[in-house]
């Protein structure tokens, strides 16, 4: 093992030329398919063709935004190329199917809050029409302040409060 590769949680062991491709979304789609191989019991590298992946996902705003600044006080030779591409949308679906080896059908999906309704609904089709004998669907997000601040300008977000007195109820 290389000594610059990432380890943890001792599980998931992440290559550094894998790892140099993920947004911090894309890590925990990563792990989250390494769990979901193992549920299908599927082996990667065999029976590729009948095997696909849609994934849903916005990018990541927090590395777009990142390197965004990085670009603008230190000039744009100071920032990444690999980093640039790990945070948009399409990067997500197009790392897991990379890393997987899966030649199946592909798609990434960035349609607002209906991403992954989406990217499940027409993996469902590819297996019902037997175009696909198996699927796998990942959504991932950050879920950080550059991903959830949009919303509460768009005022898509409750300013509602929970009083202490429920919430000591809720639990």
């Amino acid at each position: 093992m290389d000594s610059e590769d990432w380890l943890f949680p001792t599980r998931y062991v992440i290559k550094r030329d894998v790892l140099r491709g993920l947004a911090p979304n894309s890590l925990y789609a990563y792990c989250a398919m390494l769990q979901a191989i193992d549920d299908a019991r599927w082996l990667p590298g065999r029976s590729n063709l009948d095997t696909g992946l849609y994934a849903a996902s916005g990018g990541s705003p927090y590395l777009t935004h990142y390197h965004h600044a990085r670009m603008q006080q230190l000039g744009v030779m100071r920032c990444s190329p690999l980093g640039i591409v790990a945070s948009i949308a399409g990067t997500l679906n197009f790392n897991l199917v990379a890393t997987f080896k899966i030649f199946g059908a592909s798609c990434g999906f960035s349609s607002a809050c209906a991403s992954s309704s989406h990217a499940l609904a027409f993996a469902y089709e590819e297996i019902a029409t037997g175009r696909q004998k198996r699927m796998f669907v990942v959504g991932a997000e950050d879920c950080n302040t550059d991903s959830v601040l949009p919303f509460a300008g768009m005022r898509a977000l409750s300013l509602q409060t929970i009083p202490i007195s429920l919430r000591d109820r809720s639990m």
